[in-house]
């Protein structure tokens, strides 16, 4: 078999996207020294030239490579924060298919990356019908290059994938490979037909990401929900990173109290995707971290912070004691603003993501669970 038939076959690909996973040759857009992750998760640096054998493996199997880091200011070998990468062909894939494509359409992909994603589409639809935005003019260079090479050469445009393309408008489809924080780009809304669909990975600063699939109709708006039992980790679009976290707070906290919510319960709210998903939809800005005891098994501080408001709190559970001290900072009381959106979570018999939805009009976008009619958040 060639290597892409083996990538095929380990996926098991049934789908319409099968012909084009075995016949587009990942290797190609992958750079000889990226990272890939570990055992436990950390990225490692690899040399295809060291041991091209296993390297042509790795480019074969569901795993991603980290392509970029600190936006290449960051040179190979030494690691940073990943800013752009080979996405696991299992979460293409995904991906693909809930895009939902026929003959002749037109797509719009936001984040062009290493271009093997734009490839896959080309090899389906046609190089003249995929239009891909990249925001790093370094990246976007060498993308067009690998896919002018793989025989796909679709056009490539170095932008503001939160702009999209309005030059080649309309289109069927639009789908994002990076991730979307909060608000979905109007702009992509106004450049797809009545009736096409926009995918993309979204979520909060407290949670990332379902992928969501939204419907255009003819008003201008576009409703949609996510798509059941996905979950992803994108990079979020660099026009909506979020700013570094603030440091640990200083002086002593605006105000202590007690929680009565157990470790376990909030251990539960930490590690179920539903729980925390449905918290960042109630609790805008907030993100979470965590420090575990390896020795006991708990989680025994958690905490929370918003960087445009300065706020933060602190929570440090015993198990040993009947409550949890809280400890809050700023004008915000984050840890109540959670506390009340888990137990509205639980009051509502604990929603999984799929039944919460988006609805995006010309002056923003509304959240609501199970319909429109129910909104949980309006921006």
């Amino acid at each position: 078999m060639t290597d892409a038939s083996v990538l095929v076959a380990e996926l098991n690909i049934t789908s319409q996207w099968r012909a084009a996973f075995g016949s587009v040759p990942r290797h190609i857009f992958l750079p000889g020294r990226s990272w890939i992750p570990d055992e436990h998760g950390e990225m490692v640096p690899i040399d295809r030239d060291q041991d091209i054998g296993r390297w042509m493996g790795l480019a074969y199997s569901d795993i991603y490579f980290v392509t970029q880091v600190d936006d290449g200011v960051t040179s190979w070998p030494d690691n940073g924060k990943a800013s752009s990468s080979s996405s696991m062909p299992s979460v293409m894939l995904t991906m693909l298919d809930a895009l939902d494509v026929e003959d002749r359409m037109r797509v719009l992909e936001i984040g062009t990356g290493t271009g093997y994603n734009a490839a896959i589409l080309s090899h389906r639809l046609g190089a003249d019908r995929v239009t891909s935005v990249e925001v790093d003019p370094g990246v976007a260079a060498t993308a067009a290059s690998s896919l002018k090479i793989a025989g796909h050469p679709v056009t490539v445009v170095c932008g503001d994938g939160a702009m999209g393309y309005a030059r080649g408008a309309p289109y069927d489809r639009v789908l994002a490979t990076c991730a979307v924080i909060g608000e979905v780009p109007y702009s992509w809304i106004e450049q797809t037909s009545p009736g096409g669909l926009v995918v993309a990975p979204w979520g909060t600063p407290y949670r990332r990401s379902a992928l969501l699939r939204l419907r255009v109709s003819a008003d201008g708006t576009a409703c949609g929900r996510f798509v059941e039992g996905v979950y992803l980790s994108f990079m979020p679009m660099r026009a909506q990173r979020m700013a570094s976290l603030p440091d640990d707070p200083e002086g002593d906290p605006d105000m202590i109290t007690a929680t009565a919510l157990s470790p376990a319960e909030l251990r539960q709210t930490a590690l179920v995707f539903d729980g925390s998903f449905a918290i960042g939809l109630r609790v805008p800005q907030c993100r979470t971290w965590y420090e575990t005891d390896d020795e006991h098994g708990y989680w025994h501080t958690i905490g929370f912070a918003d960087a445009e408001s300065g706020s933060s709190a602190i929570l440090n559970a015993d198990p040993n004691e009947p409550d949890i001290v809280v400890k809050q900072w700023g004008p915000r009381r984050l840890w109540d603003e959670v506390e009340v959106a888990y137990q509205w979570w639980v009051s509502e018999g604990r929603p999984r993501h799929d039944r919460f939805g988006i609805s995006v009009q010309p002056g923003g976008q509304s959240v609501w669970l199970d319909d429109p009619s129910r909104p949980v958040l309006t921006r």
